[in-house]
């Protein structure tokens, strides 16, 4: 072998057939990453001329970098996450995919990976209900600090993923005390209305009511989900409702400007 090459020894394709990787050097072990798992990671784009950069891939290239899986940093983490997974420490592969970033601009990943090291965190069944929810609470925060940066699609899953841990505490014979009860809720009605916010943004208003709508079933008070709702409701033309929704959200809160704002605009369209 010429010095500076490296051989492949094996190509994978995920099963979802999301990526394709070559494994260039085994690692060592059985055990591979699961979510919540802190690894560090080199990440190498395949090509010097290559458009990905760390601001795509949502971390820094060519030097030892910490992963956390399930963080989803950029629109590629997902597959970094999925591709992760599969490692075992030692291991170097490479990658390359398409993959669509929340701008809708679909962008060609082509990256070389190396999983130095890893540290696993508790199964997901064997964590208690406190762990949960505070594993929901971590990625909540995430989702918000990416949404306001406008990556939208990484955002919602991570508010979905969030929402996923606090079912997961609701199952069947699980029982809680006030003290879980109380922020449990409020963070199911939180994830709720965040998704809706997402899809709000890509104009996908029906799932906004619906998403609107469990988390008023919560919390029947709250006005964020009662206008964001409303504005669902005016997307699809369904301007009685909205009014329904902004007239309540009036009666507890009468000063609220935006609230205000939309009642006169969907009044005009009642005229």
């Amino acid at each position: 072998m010429a010095k500076g090459k490296e051989t492949l020894l094996l190509s994978w394709q995920a099963p979802d057939k999301s990526f394709a990787k070559c494994i260039l050097h085994h690692g060592i072990g059985h055990e591979t990453p699961t979510e919540g798992a802190t690894c560090t990671v080199e990440l190498t784009p395949l090509r010097p001329d290559s458009p990905v950069d760390g601001a795509v891939i949502g971390y820094p290239l060519n030097e030892d970098v910490t992963i956390v899986l399930g963080d989803r940093k950029s629109c590629a983490s997902e597959i970094l996450d999925k591709c992760l997974a599969t490692m075992k420490q030692g291991e170097i592969c490479t990658i390359e995919t398409s993959v669509q970033c929340c701008c809708e601009t679909a962008i060609e990943l082509g990256v070389k990976i190396q999983l130095k090291t890893f540290a696993k965190t508790p199964d997901v069944f064997i964590m208690t209900p406190a762990e949960k929810l505070q594993r929901a609470m971590d990625y909540k925060e995430k989702g918000k600090e990416i949404f306001q940066k406008g990556r939208i699609q990484c955002a919602f899953r991570l508010f979905a993923k969030a929402l996923k841990y606090l079912i997961m505490i609701t199952g069947k014979d699980v029982e809680l005390s006030n003290e879980l009860l109380a922020p449990l809720q409020q963070l199911k009605t939180l994830c709720y209305l965040n998704m809706a916010a997402c899809q709000l943004k890509r104009k996908h208003y029906q799932y906004v009511v619906e998403n609107c709508s469990k988390a008023l079933s919560l919390d029947g008070k709250n006005v964020k989900g009662m206008y964001r709702r409303a504005q669902a409701y005016t997307g699809l033309q369904e301007y009685e409702n909205a009014k329904e929704d902004l007239e309540l959200a009036l009666n507890i809160e009468p000063t609220n400007k935006a609230v205000k704002e939309l009642k006169q605009k969907v009044h005009m369209h009642l005229l």
